[in-house]
Formats: C-alpha cells, structure tokens, sequence
C-alpha cells in the first residue's frame, strides 16, 4: 500500500519555501518513491531547480536532478517521476532540494527530508 507525504524544502534566514508531495511504498527490499506536484514561493519565476534523493538501508542514490525549469507561482503543478532504490525493506529518507530562481540576486538553495517507515 502506497502512503502519501508532502516535503518541504527552506533555508533558514530566508522566506523562500517549496513543496513536493510523493508516494512512497516498499515491494521486497526495494524503495519505491513516485513524485506528484509541486509548488514553491510566488515570484513568477520559471528557473527553479528540483532534485531528489533517496536513503534506505544502505542504498543511496544521491541527488538526482529532475527538472530546472521549475514554475515559482504558488500553485500545484503535475510532476509525476518514479524513482526507486534498493534497501532495506522497512524505513527510508526522501531529500528534497529545491534551487530558488531569483532574478538579479544569487539563487537560495533549499532543502528538506522525511524519513518513513513501512
């Protein structure tokens, strides 16, 4: 059975925030993660950057770069990816990390986890 986690990407010291909601389930020892939609901070922007990273046991994909033209208005947008690892069979870490696009200014680089369990 699939369960449902939305993760939150910040950095401290800035206003910035973005969101991605997974599934997650486990089949065997195998770690199954399928992304959902994301959001982040409204600034119009169309430049950010999401990546992925999945833990279990000790499988580790390191972070995997999914998209660089990412939407910054504040909505849902689809994005669906299935990513997966081998591990352990009963808990793992979903990373999260999201590159802020700002115009004229450095970019802020933000990141979040969850650990879950089967």
């Amino acid at each position: 059975m699939a369960n449902t986690v939305v993760i939150r990407a910040t950095r401290a010291g800035y206003g910035y925030w973005a969101d991605l909601e997974v599934e997650y389930r486990w089949t065997g020892n195998r770690f199954y993660v399928d992304t959902k939609r994301y959001r982040a901070a409204k600034n119009d922007r169309t430049s950010g950057d999401l990546k992925v990273g999945l833990v279990s046991g000790t499988g580790n994909t390191g972070w995997m770069a999914l998209i660089s033209n990412g939407n910054q208005n504040g909505e849902w947008h689809a994005f669906v990816r299935n990513l997966s690892v081998e591990g352990d069979g009963r808990s793992g870490t979903i990373h999260f990390n999201w590159i802020y696009d700002r115009p004229k200014e450095d970019d802020v680089n933000m990141t979040g986890e969850v650990n879950v369990s089967a």
